[in-house]
């Protein structure tokens, strides 16, 4: 008797398979977590950036706390955003490229202002991943022209 299960191969297979579940799939779903975190962060990021940009071309581009609003309505606090003002001199006369002016100059063609809206989140990665961290930060940038 002791020799017929000496011989028996019927429970190495629950063996092996426990073994390949714990090392391998398991790590593989949890990093696949991890980055549908991110990718869900990046596309409320991108979602946040949208809304800047609309509140800003409907005529709103001195207001930086409505700006601010406007990117985190949708997805709280945890949005944030920053924005630069950037004014070119656009000569109608020459086909030469624009000329980045002061916004309170003055230009000899067509004055041009644009804003730039870069809206980021920190996104908490729930089981870390080598190279990346506790948490990561994704962001989306966009231009509207404002004058």
């Amino acid at each position: 008797m002791p020799r017929r299960f000496s011989h028996s191969l019927d429970g190495s297979i629950s063996v092996e398979a426990a073994l390949i579940m714990s090392f391998v799939f398991v790590p593989v779903l949890l990093g696949l977590w991890d980055v549908a975190q991110i990718a869900v962060g990046q596309a409320q990021v991108q979602e946040a950036l949208q809304d800047a940009i609309t509140y800003v071309a409907a005529g709103n581009s001195g207001n930086s706390s409505g700006i601010t609003a406007a990117a985190q309505s949708a997805y709280g606090t945890s949005i944030s955003v920053s924005t630069s003002t950037a004014c070119y001199c656009v000569s109608t006369s020459s086909s030469s490229a624009p000329s980045s002016v002061s916004c309170s100059g003055s230009c000899s063609g067509d004055l041009e202002q644009f804003m730039s809206l870069t809206v980021s989140k920190t996104v908490s990665i729930p089981f870390t991943v080598p190279y990346l961290g506790h948490s990561v930060t994704v962001e989306s940038s966009g231009e509207v022209r404002t004058g």
